[in-house]
């Protein structure tokens, strides 16, 4: 049975998501048959490791001035495995290992199930728990769970 809009709507009105994009609106030149137009175009800021773990850090240290009554929770999604490693491996620097939880595709079943346990627990409704996850799409589809 399909949910109706009201019941993802029931299911989810507790969530509170921020979404920043890295980049900019700019013009290009473009040819549209034999003209040359100018094309409004977003254009995509390159994020590395040290950039992102800065960004993370900036919005954990100024939690207050996003006004928000929920736990610190960031999620952090990015494109691969050895990517996700990297954040997490300069998250733990910067936080301490307990803040920080890691998921992606390459954990045997049994760690998954654990670890998806643990992010049910930690990010799922209700949770007052305070820390960053940092995964790939592993997390967007089939866990209930959520960050600011």
């Amino acid at each position: 049975m399909e949910a109706s809009p009201r019941d993802v709507s029931e299911r989810d009105s507790w969530r509170k998501v921020i979404i920043k994009l890295f980049g900019k609106r700019t013009e290009v030149a473009a040819v549209k048959g034999k003209r040359k137009v100018l094309e409004t175009k977003w254009v995509w800021e390159e994020c590395n490791i040290e950039k992102l773990a800065s960004l993370v850090e900036e919005k954990w240290e100024t939690w207050h001035n996003l006004n928000l009554s929920d736990s610190k929770k960031i999620i952090i999604f990015v494109n691969t495995v050895e990517r996700a490693i990297q954040v997490c491996e300069k998250l733990e620097k910067l936080f301490g290992i307990n803040k920080i939880l890691l998921a992606h595709s390459r954990f045997t079943k049994e760690d998954r199930r654990n670890i998806e346990r643990e992010l049910l627990q930690k990010f799922g409704q209700d949770s007052d728990f305070e820390g960053i996850l940092v995964t790939t799409q592993v997390a967007e589809a089939g866990l209930n769970i959520s960050a600011p």
